[in-house]
């Protein structure tokens, strides 16, 4: 199955490192009262789950046409579609450092066809109604 941002095609053997780890679909907040009471709040979130991609092996290396692809939606504001081996999410570019790329093999003059790991960084919102 495939992975896909919008209409580009992403390395399918992309890892999703956070998939359930740092975060809860619960919020709870834990307080002490002013007579020493504990107050206890939950809620559910609908919104802001991280979801994180990286290129772990070589069989989740992109091109580096992709690579400018990926590096060109940078600059999109609007919630995108990602869809992960058929699992479609609304997200968003995540706040602090949502993309990176290194290249596998450095070159002075890098063609569309060289490898490239790279790491994509999201946070899920609510589909627009």
């Amino acid at each position: 199955m495939s992975i896909t941002l919008e209409d580009i095609e992403l390395p399918e053997d992309l890892l999703r490192t956070d998939e359930f780890g740092g975060w809860s679909p619960v919020k709870r907040e834990h307080t002490q009262g002013s007579t020493g009471k504990l107050i206890a709040q939950a809620g559910l979130l609908k919104e802001g789950r991280p979801i994180t991609l990286e290129s772990t092996s070589n069989s989740a290396w992109a091109r580096r046409a992709v690579v400018n692809q990926i590096y060109a939606e940078l600059l999109i504001t609007e919630p995108m579609t990602l869809t992960i081996h058929g699992q479609q999410e609304t997200v968003t570019w995540a706040p602090d450092s949502p993309f990176a790329a290194e290249p596998v093999t450095s070159f002075t003059d890098p063609d569309d066809t060289d490898f490239y790991m790279i790491k994509l960084k999201f946070i899920t919102i609510e589909a627009p109604q």
